[in-house]
């Protein structure tokens, strides 16, 4: 059977229009689809910025909290450490204050001792000399040896 070129040509024709046909509607569905698709995402776009704009107010402050808390805090351990370093301050001059009256009271006890065992008959100027000459000395040898202790002390007397 042979078909008459003509029928072929329309047959062949209507299946195009009709291919093409689908195809145009295919495409304004994908348009359709498309277009819905990025009016919901401009919408969750929307909704986010007016979240992040509800939440970015609380946020600050909370951050401006924090910020005057850490420097509080800071200024708290300043003090701490100045205070630390006052006290070790103290500490080292009441040290050296002790050191002095310990030697004050080492050479008081050394003249005191000097003064008991000069003779009574001797005149008060040779006393006098005497004593000095004796504190004169024992200035040098307490500023050189260590201040004597209360158990070699009372073993002099």
């Amino acid at each position: 059977m042979k078909f008459p070129k003509r029928i072929i040509t329309t047959g062949i024709t209507a299946a195009l229009v009709t291919a093409a046909a689908l195809a145009a509607q295919t495409l304004d569905q994908a348009a359709a689809a498309s277009k819905t698709d990025l009016e919901k995402a401009l919408q969750e776009l929307a909704a986010l910025r007016n979240d992040i704009k509800d939440q970015r107010i609380p946020l600050s402050r909370e951050i401006n909290s924090l910020e005057d808390q850490v420097i509080a805090k800071r200024r708290e351990a300043e003090r701490l450490l100045r205070l630390r370093d006052s006290r070790t301050i103290d500490l080292s001059s009441l040290k050296s204050e002790v050191k002095a009256r310990e030697d004050e009271v080492a050479y008081l006890s050394c003249r005191n001792t000097r003064a008991r065992s000069t003779p009574a008959s001797m005149s008060p100027s040779a006393r006098f000399t005497a004593m000095r000459s004796a504190t004169h000395s024992s200035r040098r040898t307490t500023r050189t040896s260590p201040a004597p202790t209360s158990s070699s002390s009372s073993s002099r007397s």
